[in-house]
């Protein structure tokens, strides 16, 4: 039987309820995305049967990993306080008394904590929290070497160039639109000159800060106009 002294879920309810009400949603990968496909079409055709161990894998590592010290948590307190009791039936002092308060609160507040967690997990994941094990072995298929290093081998899209070039430009400090022109710019710079001069590694200059890499850029090209 639960020692929790929770009355009512109201409390953890309210403030799962406020914390999806703003999170952004954006994050959750399409519900089609959760399996493997054999090409870029998403039917039953194409439908391999086995799951996609990256689906909503940022919410799966965050979320999870609350739910995860959570339930461990929940399931300590509960053990020191099967401890104080064993403890209190040789000596009953006040000290004990007073660490038995605490220990039954703590199972409260561990309750309330996992519930708040797991809500959210359930919530924003999609899917019903699978327990500590269970998460673990999920995390392991999402980061074996095999699953890391699988590709289908197809040209990058459209749209998976731009969501790099945010990401570069985020790094950089630079609009998407002003990522695209500098690295337009690089490029026209080594189809014309060469990689020779260029002393940062491959990529590295496209996410320097802008105004850095900038003065190395017009540096670059200004030393091969003084040459000719």
């Amino acid at each position: 039987m639960s020692k929790s002294k929770i009355k009512t879920q109201d409390v953890h309810t309210t403030i799962t309820d406020t914390w999806i009400e703003n999170f952004d949603m954006g994050e959750q990968e399409k519900p089609e995305y959760s399996k493997k496909y054999t090409s870029e079409f998403t039917d039953d055709a194409t439908d391999s049967g086995q799951d996609n161990p990256f689906w909503r894998l940022s919410i799966l590592m965050r979320y999870g990993a609350y739910c995860k010290t959570a339930q461990q948590q929940l399931a300590k307190s509960h053990e020191r306080l099967t401890n104080i009791e064993n403890s209190l039936a040789k000596n009953s002092s006040e000290k004990l008394l007073d660490a038995y308060d605490c220990a039954e609160s703590a199972i409260a507040n561990s309750e309330a904590e996992y519930l708040i967690f797991r809500d959210l997990f359930e919530a924003t994941y999609g899917e019903q929290w699978m327990g500590s094990e269970a998460y673990s072995a999920k995390l392991d298929e999402a980061f074996n070497p095999k699953t890391l290093g699988s590709s289908n081998g197809t040209p990058p899209s459209e749209r998976t160039e731009q969501v790099w070039l945010k990401i570069r430009g985020r790094k950089s400090g630079r609009t998407v639109e002003e990522q695209k022109v500098f690295e337009h710019n690089v490029q026209q710079y080594i189809i014309k000159h060469g990689i020779d001069m260029i002393k940062q590694k491959p990529g590295e200059l496209e996410t320097m800060p802008k105004k850095e890499a900038q003065d190395i850029l017009n540096d670059l090209i200004n030393s091969q106009a003084k040459n000719k």
